[in-house]
């Protein structure tokens, strides 16, 4: 029993006893006597730490998913950043592409755990690291999306970095359709031609937006991008600027003069002086030439 459930089978030998505990639980048995009910022994209390692990990964379910405390096992990864040691671990294979979303934000998680998740993909040993969350809602609650491809399968961790206690947690996919400007290929740098005085406004959505130079593994829980392409008429500093963005999350501090994503350009400093708290990033005395900024997804 674990002071709330209790599972009873009456039986000699080696036995399994229904798992009717979520991992991470713990679990006292006592091994009473058929023949006389005053005969009993408490064997101990246990902890299933069959999911502390990649290896031990549990399947997870469109829907609330829940697990016990994170105190066994020591298989945090701390991909997303340092701090975990143990770590719970879901393993989920989608039927079809779209937009993921592993959150413990209300109501799922009421109790307003802190928490942390991170995905990965690959194989227990071989792990790449997809992205993940810390502090998004409630406000230390956690939710990253993410562009899941069918037949693909993810890992799914969940880690004591900020606290240890077991928490329930969402897993949706919804249909997802690429943005525009999603391909760098496609996108003509000339067609928005900038000079010095002129401003270019970029609307629009990153969400769903595929990797496709193959650069978001460089910045932290990103899964893709979409592109602002333009041509610089002429020697000039130029400011790539958030102020007024919603739901901003990240950007990229480089830019690019070609598709390859090997030809960075640095900028030389950026600022969080939006009334909004979003960045400002300054590129000084760039050459005339086409240029191709990632507004990153993630």
């Amino acid at each position: 029993m674990n002071g709330i459930e209790v599972a009873s089978v009456l039986a000699t030998g080696i036995v399994n006893i229904p798992a009717v505990y979520a991992a991470g639980v713990p679990v006292t048995i006592t091994l009473t006597s058929t023949s006389d009910p005053n005969c009993s022994i408490v064997v101990g209390t246990f902890t299933d730490c069959c999911s502390g692990t990649c290896v031990g990964a549990v399947p997870a379910v469109l829907g609330s998913n829940t697990h016990g405390d994170m105190n066994c096992g020591g298989g945090a990864t701390n991909a997303l950043a340092g701090g975990a040691v143990n770590a719970r671990w879901y393993t989920w294979t989608p039927a079809s592409s779209g937009l993921a979303v592993a959150s413990s934000c209300s109501p799922f998680n009421n109790a307003g755990d802190d928490t942390r998740v991170s995905v990965h993909t690959g194989t227990c040993g071989s792990l790449t690291f997809v992205g993940g969350s810390d502090d998004n809602c409630d406000p230390f609650n956690s939710t990253f999306g993410w562009l899941a491809n069918g037949g693909t399968t993810y890992y799914i961790e969940w880690d004591d970095r900020w606290q240890s206690t077991g928490h329930s947690w969402d897993l949706s996919l919804t249909p997802c359709v690429a943005p525009a400007r999603d391909e760098c290929t496609n996108e003509i740098p000339s067609n928005n031609p900038l000079s010095i005085g002129n401003t270019i406004n970029y609307n629009g959505t990153a969400n769903c937006a595929n990797d496709d130079v193959g650069i978001a593994g460089i910045f932290g829980g990103v899964t893709g991008y979409v592109w602002a392409t333009f041509e610089l008429l002429t020697c000039a500093d130029v400011v790539i600027d958030y102020c007024g963005t919603v739901n901003f999350t990240n950007a990229a501090l480089n830019m690019y003069t070609d598709c390859s994503g090997t030809n960075p350009v640095n900028s030389q400093t950026f600022n969080f002086l939006c009334g909004d708290g979003n960045p400002q990033i300054f590129y000084n005395s760039l050459p005339p030439g086409e240029y191709y900024y990632p507004i990153l997804w993630g």
